[in-house]
């Protein structure tokens, strides 16, 4: 295994780690630190292979902050995908305060338990996310994603706001 590979292994492996920390809740937990470690490291392994090769900054302090871009790309994509399901849950809490099923409001975030019909959309959102193949989208995003912003240049290009621009218009259609 070459430096090249191991270090653009690891580039990818933190934007993946980003997008993965921002995973939806399944039946109100959140899945374990190790397994979303593991599937960051499974992603990782899959693109790295396929994406452009990093290069290694001159200095320290120009890794670091190619290390802390990686993540915070991450997030965002992760953040993007988290909003439709924040989106649905919403909804659903919305439905249940006019339906009647929802619990008093108190000072803090009632939990979903306590809302049965806003559990159920979301996990009914969950469902239909794979069923669609919302997950093979996802992935191709991400990997598309080093299109716009190569492994260890988390800078985004200058092409990047015209092709959302032609993906909105797209959607649009």
């Amino acid at each position: 295994m070459s430096l090249g590979y191991l270090l653009t292994w690891m580039m990818v492996f933190l934007r993946a780690l980003g997008v993965v920390l921002q995973l939806p809740m399944l039946a109100n937990h959140s899945p374990p630190v190790i397994v979303r470690v593991a599937l960051a490291g499974l992603l990782a392994s899959i693109v790295s292979g396929i994406v452009p090769s990093a290069s290694l900054p001159p200095d320290v302090w120009g890794f670091v902050f190619v290390l802390g871009g990686e993540v915070l790309l991450g997030l965002a994509l992760g953040f993007i995908g988290r909003m439709a399901f924040s989106a649905v849950e919403m909804a659903g809490r919305m439905m249940s305060s006019e339906v009647g099923l929802a619990a008093t409001p108190g000072l803090g975030t009632p939990e979903m338990s306590s809302e049965p019909l806003a559990a159920f959309v979301g996990a009914l959102a969950i469902v239909l996310f794979f069923l669609f193949g919302g997950h093979l989208m996802m992935i191709s995003a991400f990997t598309r994603s080093f299109s716009f912003a190569a492994p260890g240049a988390p800078a985004v290009g200058a092409a990047a706001m015209e092709n959302v621009i032609l993906a909105t218009s797209r959607v649009i259609e």
